[in-house]
């Protein structure tokens, strides 16, 4: 073989590179507040106890019931997520993260990764920040786990850091820990 057939060889080789589905699985626990974290966590500012999580089946979450919010906060919030993988007993930092600086600015636009799960909410719901009382409504709102066209080797533990942040300061920090596996039966060659 030349060395041009070899080059177009090994360009045809690393741009057909397989696309694959996973399932994320929550682990039992759900949302916990992070550890080294003196903040207030999520149930302070939302009363969750009229909500329902159901496992549909191995690709479905459904939510049921409403979320009030319980304080008045001020406009400027920050939302950040941070996605780490778990590696040899320690958390390695992934290129998966958002950051959003400005979060009334974003919160209902649909390009935004959440859109598809606020999209629903009631007219009245479409406030940022939203009042003391107001209530988020979910009819039987259904979430699909299916993580679509990633690389070979994804499989693993991982977890999302969630902070929010009121004028620099940060109000509450979760995590969000679960399990990635690889669906199969839907591979493709892109």
């Amino acid at each position: 073989m030349s060395v041009e057939q070899i080059c177009i060889v090994l360009i045809g080789l690393i741009t057909c590179v397989s696309a694959l589905d996973y399932v994320f699985t929550l682990q039992e626990e759900g949302a916990t507040p992070c550890p080294d974290s003196e903040d207030i966590f999520i149930d302070a500012y939302f009363d969750l106890s009229n909500i329902e999580w159901m496992q549909i089946d191995d690709e479905t979450i459904m939510i049921r019931g409403y979320v009030i919010f319980l304080q008045k906060v001020d406009p400027s919030l920050h939302f950040h997520m941070q996605v780490q993988k778990l590696s040899s007993g320690r958390w390695i930092e992934t290129a998966f993260q958002i950051d959003r600086p400005d979060v009334c600015m974003t919160l209902f636009d649909k390009y935004e990764i959440w859109y598809d799960f606020i999209k629903e909410l009631e007219a009245n719901s479409n406030l940022c920040p939203p009042k003391p009382g107001t209530k988020y409504e979910f009819h039987d709102k259904k979430l699909s786990t299916v993580v679509r066209d990633l690389t070979p080797g994804m499989e693993g533990t991982y977890r999302s850091l969630l902070k929010v942040f009121v004028a620099e300061k940060k109000v509450f920090c979760m995590i969000v820990e679960g399990d990635l596996v690889r669906k199969f039966g839907n591979d493709k060659v892109i």
